[in-house]
């Protein structure tokens, strides 16, 4: 695919022979995220040829498509979320994917929200996206349509980043860091599942808590949130009993590792705290930004997201100005 796309993230077919392709393409060899337009790729005869259905819109430069949705009882109708580190955009069709138009996740004239990953729509009018929710990685914004992408609303305007103390916002009902979408069911029956921060379900049926003894209270990671502050971040454990292997890597925010903070066997078990200086492998200090750490034990693993301290400043949502590809 080398020849047509760049990058490639998702993929969905509806039938043996016609089906989609999302990502990105740029002119330029070993391209940047910056160097890329969205592409949104069809093809009629099971993968064999292919056709870039955006190739006549005007598109911005550093934007890729992320998640693409058609309407199983709909299929006209299609949505394909935009990852973009200075805007947030959707394309839409009502024809089947024949033509496409790009749509910016706008509350009247302000952008509302940008770097988007998930999008579902429940019907033609009723939608979400989610994802990063700034260029920062940090607020996780969720954003509503009831109009077909027309206008948004912002439903974590409120939120800079998660609360303290809690897996998942008080609003039960509206997402954070949405990646993902499943629509399951018909009728009354039909719900959607979305993950981001936690696992999220609309339904118009009645929503159940967990009930006692059902969510494991051991854990790995003994914080629902770990934070940068004066360089440095502390990662608290919990060592079970009867460990084998342990080991504490960080990654960087597309998921590049960049730090191994401990590999041991046989480790002790009970609680410590390892403390990470932001420095790679390589001793060199890491710009700014959200990390994530993951810790394995026996095959056992739990990752948690690292936020720099926030010093109160609000970073604001810009637009993106379009620009024709050119081959220069």
């Amino acid at each position: 695919m080398e020849d047509l796309a760049s990058i490639l993230v998702d993929i969905y077919f509806q039938n043996d022979q016609i089906g989609w392709v999302v990502g990105g393409r740029s002119v330029r060899p070993n391209p940047r995220r910056d160097d890329v337009v969205p592409t949104v790729l069809k093809t009629e005869d099971g993968g064999h040829t292919w056709k870039d259905m955006l190739e006549d819109i005007n598109v911005p430069l550093g934007e890729w498509g992320w998640k693409i949705q058609f309407l199983e009882d709909d299929p006209d109708f299609g949505v394909v979320a935009c990852e973009n580190l200075k805007a947030g955009a959707i394309f839409i069709t009502e024809d089947g994917g024949d033509s496409w138009r790009r749509q910016e996740i706008r509350d009247n004239c302000h952008m509302i929200n940008e770097n988007l990953e998930g999008i579902g729509f429940w019907d033609r009018n009723l939608g979400w996206v989610g994802g990063w929710g700034d260029a920062t990685f940090d607020s996780g914004r969720t954003s509503e349509t009831r109009d077909g992408g027309k206008t948004w609303i912002d439903l974590t305007g409120s939120w800079p980043k998660p609360i303290d103390g809690y897996p998942c916002p008080p609003r039960c009902n509206i997402g954070q860091y949405i990646n993902r979408f499943r629509f399951v069911g018909e009728g009354e029956n039909r719900v959607a599942y979305a993950s981001g921060n936690t696992v999220y379900k609309y339904t118009n049926q009645e929503l159940w808590g967990p009930k006692e003894g059902e969510v494991a209270g051991n854990r790995l990671l003994g914080a629902t949130e770990l934070k940068i502050a004066a360089d440095r971040a502390l990662v608290p454990l919990t060592i079970p009993e009867g460990a084998t292997s342990l080991s504490v890597v960080v990654y960087d925010r597309f998921a590049g590792q960049v730090r191994t903070l401990l590999e041991e066997q046989n480790p002790a078990a009970g609680d410590r705290s390892l403390s990470w200086d932001l420095q790679d492998d390589n001793g060199q200090k890491l710009p700014p930004g959200q990390f994530m750490v993951r810790v394995t034990c026996d095959g056992y693993a739990e990752s948690r997201l690292i936020f720099p301290e926030r010093t109160g400043t609000q970073i604001p949502l810009t637009a993106s100005i379009p620009h024709q590809l050119r081959e220069d």
